[in-house]
């Protein structure tokens, strides 16, 4: 980010494997594997985003409780909009797109968890 320049947020997005830790995305900008800072955290990635970019001291960032953020897909809709209604501490976010489709990405549901790496995406922890 210092030898491009960069100012803002600079996300890595990466996928660990049993054996690798692999590179997926390298995007200069707030990114959907950060939303989870809109709840978990007191300054979330678009606060701190817009401070960077205007050269604004950054906050030390406080971490207010573990959470995972879950995808939700166009075939969890509707699972995922009633295990947010049974469960205030979830929190869903939609991406406003026009048609749900399967696999399609539509937002995600962050949630607290004490144990986040016990919670499987759509299987043990969760049910969508």
């Amino acid at each position: 980010a210092k030898q491009l320049g960069l100012s803002g947020t600079l996300c890595v997005e990466m996928f660990a494997t049993d054996d690798d830790i692999i590179v997926n995305e390298i995007a200069p900008r707030p990114h959907n594997s950060g939303h989870y800072s809109i709840e978990a955290c007191d300054f979330s990635q678009f606060d701190t985003h817009i401070l960077g970019v205007l050269g604004a001291p950054l906050p030390a960032i406080h971490l207010h409780a573990p959470a995972v953020m879950l995808n939700v897909l166009g075939q969890h809709m509707e699972k995922a909009q009633a295990y947010v209604r049974a469960n205030p501490s979830a929190h869903l976010h939609l991406y406003g797109k026009r048609e749900a489709k399967h696999n399609r990405k539509m937002g995600h549901v962050t949630l607290f968890s004490s144990v986040p790496d016990s919670v499987d995406e759509f299987g043990k922890g969760i049910d969508f």
